[in-house]
C-alpha cells in the first residue's frame, strides 16, 4: 500500500471512529432505575422497619379496638346459717359487654333461697334472668376512655404511616441519587474509553507516519503524553464507577435480608427525557402536598392523638359526680311462667 493510500485510509478511521458507540447490551443487563425502587422499598431494612411503624400502630388499633367489645363476668355469693337454719344464700352472676356506643348490654342471673330473705331480692327457686342496657348520664356520654384510646389509637396510626412514607421517601430519594450517580459514572467511564481508543489509535497513525518518513521523530512525544493523560483519565474513572457501583449496592437486599452485591455486568438503562413541568402542575402538586405529604399526616396524627389524650385527662381531673343508669328491660323464670318483670336502677357515684 502507498504512503497516500495510508494517509487517506488513516483519516477516514478518524473520522469514523468517533462515530462508533458502545455496542447495544441486552436486556438482561440493565438495571433500569423504577425496578431499583422496587426492590428498595420491598427488601431493604429501612423499608421494612417502616412498615413495622404501621403493623406496630395496627395492633394497637385493634387491642383498642378488642377493649371497646371486652366482656366483663362477675359473680357473687353470700350466705349465712347459724343452729342448722339457712338464713339466706344470695347468688348473682353477671355478664357486661361493652359497645362502641358507650351503652353496655347485661345479662345476669339472680338466685337466693333461705328463711330470712330481703323482699327486694327474692327470687323464684330456679332463679331469676335478667337483660339490660347501662349507659352514662353524666360524666362520659358523649366520650369515655374506652372511646378516647381508640380514637387516639387511629390518630397514632394515620401518625404512623405518615412516618413510614416519609422514611420510605427519604429512602427512595437516596436510592436514586445512588443511581444517578452510577449512571453518571457509568457514561464517563465510557467517554474515558472511547477517548483512550482514539488516542491509541491516532498515536499508532503517527507512529506509522513517523517510520514512513512524513513526520519528526518529535511528534510522538506530544502523542505519547496525551495517551498517558487518557490513561490516567480512565483509570480514575474506572475507579469512580467501581465506587459509585459498590455505593448503590448497599441499597440492594434480597427478601431474606441478605446483601446483595450488584452485578459488574449491570448497566442503567437509558433515561426518557423528561419535559419541564408547567405553572398548573406545580400548582396542583403543591397543593396536594399540604394535604397528603407524609410530614403533613404525621403531624396531624399526632396533634389529633395528642388532643384526645388531653381532653381525656381533663375529663380524668375535673372529679364531678357522674349518673349512670341501670335499665333492666327483660326479667323471666326458668319455670317458663312467662312474667316479665322491669326494673329501672339509679347509681350515683362521686369519683
Amino acid at each position: 500500500m502507498t504512503r497516500p493510500m495510508r494517509v487517506v485510509l488513516a483519516s477516514l478511521l478518524l473520522v469514523v471512529a468517533p462515530r462508533m458507540g458502545p455496542a447495544q447490551q441486552p436486556a438482561g443487563s440493565i438495571l433500569p432505575l423504577d425496578s431499583l425502587l422496587a426492590r428498595v422499598a420491598t427488601n431493604h431494612p429501612v423499608a421494612r422497619q417502616a412498615r413495622l411503624l404501621v403493623d406496630q400502630a395496627d395492633g394497637v388499633v385493634r387491642g383498642a379496638l378488642g377493649a371497646m367489645f371486652d366482656p366483663t363476668l362477675s359473680a357473687s355469693w353470700e350466705r349465712k346459717g347459724f343452729g342448722g337454719t339457712e338464713y339466706f344464700n344470695y347468688y348473682e352472676a353477671a355478664l357486661k359487654v361493652p359497645t362502641p356506643l358507650g351503652i353496655d348490654v347485661k345479662l345476669g342471673l339472680e338466685k337466693t333461697r333461705g328463711q330470712y330473705i330481703a323482699p327486694d331480692r327474692r327470687t323464684p327457686g330456679q332463679g331469676l334472668v335478667s337483660l339490660g342496657l347501662s349507659m352514662p348520664l353524666g360524666q362520659g356520654i358523649i366520650t369515655d376512655r374506652r372511646r378516647t384510646d381508640l380514637a387516639a389509637a387511629r390518630a397514632k396510626r394515620v401518625a404512623a404511616a405518615g412516618a413510614r412514607s416519609e422514611l420510605l421517601n427519604a429512602l427512595l430519594a437516596e436510592a436514586t441519587a445512588a443511581w444517578a450517580d452510577w449512571d453518571r459514572a457509568e457514561r464517563v467511564l465510557s467517554v474515558a474509553r472511547e477517548g483512550q481508543a482514539l488516542v491509541a489509535f491516532r498515536a499508532t497513525g503517527i507512529r506509522r507516519r513517523v517510520e514512513a518518513g512524513e513526520l519528526a521523530a518529535i511528534d510522538t512525544i506530544e502523542v505519547r503524553l496525551e495517551v498517558v493523560r487518557r490513561e490516567a483519565t480512565l483509570a480514575l474513572a474506572e475507579a469512580d464507577a467501581v465506587a459509585a457501583r459498590e455505593r448503590l449496592g448497599t441499597y440492594l437486599w434480597d427478601d431474606r435480608g441478605v446483601p446483595v452485591a450488584l452485578d459488574s455486568a449491570l448497566r442503567p438503562a437509558e433515561t426518557p427525557t423528561v419535559a419541564l413541568p408547567s405553572a398548573e402542575w406545580l400548582a396542583r402538586e403543591l397543593t396536594r402536598a399540604l394535604e397528603e405529604h407524609p410530614k403533613v399526616q404525621k403531624a396531624r396524627g399526632d396533634a389529633d392523638a395528642a388532643a384526645r389524650d388531653a381532653a381525656q385527662r381533663q375529663l380524668a381531673g375535673v372529679g364531678q359526680p357522674g349518673l349512670t343508669a341501670l335499665h333492666s328491660t327483660l326479667s323471666s323464670y326458668y319455670d317458663l311462667r312467662r312474667q316479665t318483670h322491669t326494673r329501672f336502677k339509679d347509681v350515683l357515684t362521686v369519683p
